[in-house]
């Protein structure tokens, strides 16, 4: 029989194997049950969170543009638009947002480790082994 008529059989590929694919490992059912009985979504928690920082986002650019006018209880007086709660509340919004991307692609753990390589000192020798080199001057303390 000719080396070309041979059929190839591949074996079957595992889950895994052909591209090194991390397995997503979900919760214990005990950790499961218990948000269950609490009745406890954290993703609806953190879409909820992150709506509710929209709408103040939206209230806060109306402020900006002068359609909403924010008024001390007290004076009756015209607050004065700051910038800096906007900003505030954008970087609230986009933990919130990134919190929930990483639910999107299936929890992945927070800690990254960083492979941090020292370099060892370059060390010349200028002297043979055994002598002693000394830089500066040489104080004179007889002064007969």
């Amino acid at each position: 029989m000719p080396i070309h008529n041979i059929p190839v059989v591949q074996p079957p590929v595992r889950d895994g194997e052909l591209f090194e694919a991390k397995r997503y490992h979900s919760g214990s059912e005990r950790s499961k049950d218990k948000l269950r009985t609490l009745r406890y979504d954290p993703i609806e928690k953190l879409v909820n969170e992150h709506n509710y920082y929209t709408e103040l986002l939206t209230r806060e650019e109306k402020v900006r543009d002068g359609l909403i006018v924010n008024l001390n209880p007290n004076t009756g007086k015209v607050l004065i638009w700051r910038p800096d709660f906007m900003m505030k509340l954008l970087e609230l919004r986009q933990n919130v947002a990134d919190k929930l991307l990483r639910y999107g692609y299936g929890r992945v753990p927070e800690t990254n480790t960083l492979e941090t390589q020292t370099i060892p000192p370059l060390i010349i020798n200028t002297t043979k082994k055994g002598e002693v080199y000394h830089t500066g001057e040489v104080i004179d303390n007889d002064e007969d």
